[in-house]
């Protein structure tokens, strides 16, 4: 993160994501995430090489002291932008199907995740959240992953979300129909 100190007294500052030499360690680029004052949170490269992508968090220009989300795509090369996604909650991670056709995002309240293909957001699913005074309170998902599994349809891709709740989640999703069909749940009711 580098941070900058105004004249004025006033800091801002600027995340950083680095390319670097696997084989050697050496520094092959840096590039800012965004602009003044975001956060990144998550990045991961996108199946079949050439690109990453970048889950950062920023101040919203439309609702004054609060922060929105933005999953976005970068070529590896030079930096370009595939493209941008504003997600309206904040991101705490993310992760690609393994057959490179759907982003999944995690979000923080209201605990659910974003399927996003393309720079557009398809779809949210799940609900992580506590019991308190006989009502559900969201709890953010922290977390999520995805693998492939051996089955006899389409539905052959797993997306896993984890929650603060305790929980985790489970979907089969089939990609040829855009099914998204639970799984599993894991831990506190």
């Amino acid at each position: 993160r580098n941070m900058t100190t105004h004249p004025d007294g006033n800091v801002s500052f600027r995340d950083v994501v680095y390319g670097i030499d696997a084989s050697n360690g050496s520094l092959l680029w840096e590039r800012y995430v965004a602009g003044p004052n975001s956060t990144a949170w998550a990045i991961t490269w996108e199946p079949g090489g050439g690109s990453y992508t970048i889950a950062y968090n920023h101040p919203s220009t439309s609702h004054p002291n609060q922060w929105e989300g933005v999953a976005s795509s970068y070529a590896e090369s030079d930096g370009a932008l595939f493209w941008y996604t504003p997600i309206p909650q904040n991101i705490s991670s993310l992760a690609w199907l393994p057959d490179g056709s759907y982003l999944i995002v995690a979000l923080f309240d209201p605990g659910k995740i974003s399927i996003v293909s393309g720079g557009l957001i398809q779809t949210d699913v799940g609900w992580h959240s506590v019991i308190s005074n006989n009502t559900g309170q969201p709890e953010d998902v922290k977390a999520v992953a995805t693998t492939t599994i051996s089955t006899t349809n389409t539905a052959n891709q797993l997306v896993a979300s984890a929650g603060k709740d305790g929980a985790v989640e489970i979907w089969k999703m089939d990609v040829t129909n855009f099914d998204i069909i639970p799984y599993r749940r894991l831990g506190p009711k």
